[in-house]
């Protein structure tokens, strides 16, 4: 189950990083851990299981992201 959740993500995130290749969409990627793994996180509660991976946004070609000021 474990592996299965992380191929269809895996397959989920390369499929928008296809799509998303010539816009000017922000393309995500999983965040690598220090371990050279992706922070994700398992939860299991009662009836349910929740599973969130920390997925990363890098700017499109020619572009970059710069903090504002909160104002």
């Amino acid at each position: 189950m474990c592996k299965l959740v992380r191929e269809m993500v895996g397959d989920l995130l390369g499929a928008c990083h296809v799509l998303c290749r010539r816009t000017f969409m922000p393309q995500m990627h999983p965040d690598i851990g220090l371990d050279g793994r992706p922070y994700d996180v398992w939860s299991v509660q009662e009836h349910s299981i929740t599973y969130c991976l920390l997925v990363s946004l890098q700017p499109p070609p020619g572009h970059s992201f710069i903090l504002e000021e909160d104002t």
